[in-house]
């Protein structure tokens, strides 16, 4: 089968999907094409790596809702003038949920296209905020559609909290500029966008969806999806945990140790140093590492079972600089590593 052929099946197989979502999928599989051929496979190779296009659709639209958007644009708000609470929980069943900063000390919960059938209630019990929006109990694939235009709008007080938990169940969720000690953010199917937060613990899942990380300032983060790209920017971190399934992980300017996981897709960090932990590894897909700065104090171990290795121009699979304290490893079963500096203000 020629790459071509791949993704003409692949699309058809995934119509359902949304354009982007599709065509994101689509740059994936022709970079894995493109790297694959590097190392010298076969079209035919490439694509028996991959397992078949129908597998790949069936497990990307297990869980996917077709979107809908509502007619009905009915709002309804709830305002909380009781800021005597420093734990925030917010369990949507159907919807998407934004939250942001309020301008007050009054938290405004909105939901927005209303349906009779949904129950949202939000009320302060000792120290949190709970935040529900309750759907019928026994809904099924065909009813959810109705909802899909269901969004949820929290402007919370701007202080420090202890402990913030955003839940969605079909609906994706965005979070900018929240102040947390723990920060989690789950959600079924959605994706998943986190901007300018700053937090002890941050933690962020989704099944199916993509996450999207940047401006963020943690001792601990954790991105884990099963299907769907991971991006980070902008990361001011100790320890990052990032992990996919099926997708791409891109990282620009993640600092503090990190270690990266996916099954199907490459893997790509772009840093200013690479003095420090860092553990990188796919199955399916290439290792890009771009550094702004030599490194003074690393290892870095290289491993690849079909594919080629750069570090630096030279094609050991053992590099050290300096004691070697740190320790950089790559490891890909199918695809190309490659290690080299990037001049400052030049794109990679």
């Amino acid at each position: 089968m020629t790459e071509q052929q791949f993704l003409n099946e692949l699309e058809m197989a995934l119509t359902k999907l949304p354009s982007d979502e599709r065509n994101d999928i689509f740059q994936d599989i022709k970079e894995y094409f493109t790297d694959g051929r590097v190392d010298g496979k076969s079209d035919s190779e490439i694509a028996a790596s991959l397992g078949s296009p129908k597998e790949i659709a069936e497990e990307l639209l297990a869980n996917y809702v077709p979107e809908k958007i509502d007619s009905n644009t009915d709002t309804k708000k709830i305002h909380i003038t009781n800021d005597n609470f420093t734990k925030v929980a917010m369990n949507i069943k159907i919807g998407s949920l934004h939250v942001y900063p309020s301008d007050s000390d009054v938290t405004i919960i909105e939901l927005v296209n209303a349906h009779e059938k949904l129950a949202l209630t939000a009320d302060v019990i000792g120290d949190t905020l709970s935040i529900d929006l309750k759907a019928p109990k026994f809904a099924f694939f065909g009813f959810l559609q109705i909802f899909k235009g269901v969004k949820v709008n929290v402007a919370l007080p701007q202080k420090l909290y202890t402990a913030i938990s955003m839940k969605t169940d079909n609906g994706g969720i965005v979070a900018i500029k929240v102040l947390g000690k723990t920060v989690k953010v789950t959600s079924d199917n959605g994706s998943i966008e986190i901007k300018e937060i700053a937090a002890m613990v941050l933690d962020v899942e989704t099944d199916n969806g993509r996450i999207a990380i940047d401006n963020v300032q943690v001792d601990k983060l954790t991105t884990e999806t099963d299907n769907g790209r991971i991006e980070m920017r902008n990361v001011d971190a100790e320890q990052v945990h990032t992990e996919t399934d099926n997708g791409r992980i891109i990282m620009e300017y993640v600092n503090g140790n990190i270690t990266g996981r996916t099954d199907n897709g490459r893997i790509s960090l772009l840093t200013t140093s690479l003095d420090r932990m860092i553990d990188l590894e796919t199955d399916n897909g290439s290792i890009s590492v771009a550094t702004e700065n030599n490194p003074t104090d690393v290892s870095i171990r290289a491993r690849v079972d079909h594919g080629k290795i750069d570090v630096f121009g030279e094609k050991n699979s053992r590099t050290t600089f300096g004691s070697g304290t740190n320790t950089v490893q790559l490891s890909t079963d199918n695809g190309k590593i490659t290690v080299f500096k990037k001049e400052a203000n030049v794109p990679v």
